[in-house]
């Protein structure tokens, strides 16, 4: 539960409408299906939820300090990376996770799990943009985020579900999850400062080719190139993850 809740509210509303607009499109087994995919992006929801709960309180006792806006950049470009990586390499493990994970009969459930991965990277986003925005008390964006993400979100899944089915709810809900980025995003500005965040954008979308690829097309060594590809583009923003994670663990060492 404390999982599902780290995910802002205008993103549960999407997936509800998502929930009511396959039932009635297509039929209640699919959204089975959407369900049993889910349980692959439940990897990166668990993630997002343990870094989530603990920025929740950062995020409010640094808001008005000096560097403040490096601050939430530097997090911001570590929380994202993390998620991007992971999110590319269950992209690429779909196939092998999901027949371990799901039975014979729902097995191709994993074909809307790359589109359901992309969206939980940019969900927590989001979730990231959120207390920023109740640091600066700023409940009107926190709204219209949701009514702009639910609104576009009816839409597109009335129209892509017509059009392509199932897999059209996964791309919707996609979309959806990165307009309510941008638009927490621009009602954020000046208060996140987020350096080489061009990159941050080509990663999200080399995350979107890569769910492409791997949903038609039986190219995995494309893919594994574009994960190689994402990961030198943010090498510097590894190493210092890793500096960070080193010094962690001597420092707990030292407290043991």
């Amino acid at each position: 539960n404390n999982v599902k809740d780290s995910l802002p509210y205008d993103v549960k509303i999407c997936l509800t409408f998502r929930k009511y607009v396959v039932a009635i499109m297509v039929g209640v087994g699919a959204n089975g299906l959407l369900s049993v995919a889910y349980k692959i992006p439940q990897i990166i929801n668990t993630l997002q939820g343990i870094f989530i709960q603990a920025w929740q309180i950062s995020a409010i006792k640094e808001y008005g300090e000096n560097d403040t806006a490096e601050f939430y950049g530097r997090t911001f470009s570590y929380i994202t990376l993390i998620m991007c990586a992971t999110c590319s390499l269950l992209i690429l493990l779909t196939k092998p996770i999901g027949h371990l994970l799901y039975q014979k009969d729902f097995f191709p459930a994993w074909q809307y799990v790359p589109f359901l991965l992309v969206s939980c990277v940019l969900n927590s986003a989001s979730s990231f943009l959120g207390p920023i925005l109740a640091a600066k008390k700023d409940s009107k964006s926190m709204a219209m985020s949701a009514v702009y993400g639910a609104s576009t979100n009816l839409i597109l899944n009335i129209v892509l579900v017509y059009l392509i089915g199932i897999q059209g709810a996964t791309i919707a809900t996609a979309i959806s999850s990165l307009i309510i980025y941008e638009y927490r995003k621009r009602a954020v500005g000046h208060n996140i400062r987020i350096k080489q965040y061009n990159t941050v954008l080509l990663t999200w979308v080399l995350l979107w080719l890569q769910a492409v690829l791997e949903i038609y097309t039986p190219f995995w060594w494309i893919e594994l190139l574009l994960m190689f590809i994402m990961l030198l583009l943010n090498w510097s923003g590894l190493k210092q993850i890793i500096m960070i994670c080193n010094s962690l663990i001597e420092r707990s060492g030292k407290t043991i």
